[in-house]
């Protein structure tokens, strides 16, 4: 729902709470008029972040600047939606790793074990990390990652039977 389909329903409501009087009665058509509205809202709000990480995604081995630009836009989205913010990093990753932007991959990587507890996301995080540590011959890293990503990986397998059809799909990554 965008904001001036919102604004035109709330104005809606508004003349129709004045016409009829039910301001001086009682406020909870307000109530609920805001719930509808901010739970509308909050779900395109994850709905539009995750749609920008699969194009991301989708990009990945066609056009890197085309996965930058949709992660970035998700990223810039996702305030509070932590598996956004993370799947954003990890898709940028990829493009600094492609472009041998080490440094900058490995920062982006660290920094989703700070944002979410999404096992998926860190098993992701952690393979890249690997095929960091590889291009850069930094072979003890690599087997810290990949123990981190065994361990991942054994705690979605436990839960594997209640992924959404997005998860599914990240763990084809």
């Amino acid at each position: 729902m965008s904001q001036t389909s919102v604004r035109k329903l709330l104005a809606t409501f508004l003349r129709l709470v004045n016409n009829y009087r039910l301001i001086k009665d009682s406020i909870w058509p307000f109530v609920i008029l805001g719930l509808f509205v901010f739970s509308a809202c909050h779900y395109t709000y994850k709905t539009e972040v995750d749609e920008l990480n699969r194009l991301s995604y989708y990009f990945h081995y066609k056009n890197l600047d085309s996965t930058y630009f949709y992660a970035h836009r998700a990223l810039s989205l996702s305030e509070e939606y932590s598996d956004g913010i993370a799947e954003a990093l990890n898709n940028l990753a990829f493009v600094y790793i492609s472009r041998m932007n080490y440094d900058k991959a490995k920062i982006l990587l660290d920094s989703v074990d700070c944002v979410t507890n999404n096992q998926i996301e860190l098993l992701i995080a952690d393979i890249q990390l690997m095929r960091l540590c590889q291009r850069e011959s930094k072979n003890k890293d690599f087997y810290d990652y990949q123990e981190r990503a065994s361990r991942a990986l054994r705690r979605i397998n436990e839960e594997r039977s209640t992924l959404t059809a997005h998860q599914q799909c990240r763990m084809v990554y």
